[in-house]
């Protein structure tokens, strides 16, 4: 009996450009057959899905730090973003009243970095915007590992 090899579309990619083709499904990496690994992190630091560029920054709020990878223009306006926000969206917007809260006669807003990350993907970009890693242990830029001194950062 013959067996026969097939090839798709992706393996023709994997052999012309030498990397692994990320694929991503609800926020899984899959990676298709192919001789030099990449992982999640460096796929992620250079294209997405669409092929835009992307770039990883660390944000936390009063938590331990994460990675994300948003679009390019996010991660070079960085504190821009972040600032809009928690300034301005989260108490003026009427899509963000779930995040406020009532205590006494003062009204606040109750928020975490990924719901940053869910505003940027609902209503900023059409390039969605993923979760990394979370460093673990790792609550200020003191404490962070090499490869990420430099990211861009911001803690709300």
């Amino acid at each position: 009996m013959r067996s026969k090899k097939y090839y798709s579309a992706l393996d023709g990619l994997d052999s012309r450009n030498g990397d692994r083709t990320g694929i991503v499904f609800s926020g899984e990496m899959c990676y298709t057959w192919g001789s030099k690994l990449t992982d999640k992190w460096e796929f992620a630091k250079r294209r997405n899905r669409g092929g835009l560029l992307m770039k990883n920054v660390l944000l936390s709020a009063d938590s331990e730090i994460s990675v994300f990878s948003v679009p390019d223009k996010i991660a070079d306006n960085l504190e821009k973003y972040c600032l809009e926000f928690c300034c301005h969206w989260l108490h003026e917007s009427p899509d963000a009243a779930k995040y406020r809260v009532k205590m006494g006669d003062v009204v606040g807003a109750c928020y975490s970095e990924k719901d940053f990350i869910d505003y940027l993907n609902q209503y900023i970009c059409e390039e969605q915007s993923v979760l990394i890693a979370t460093l673990a242990d790792v609550f200020g830029e003191d404490g962070l590992p090499e490869e990420y001194i430099g990211l861009p950062y911001f803690n709300f």
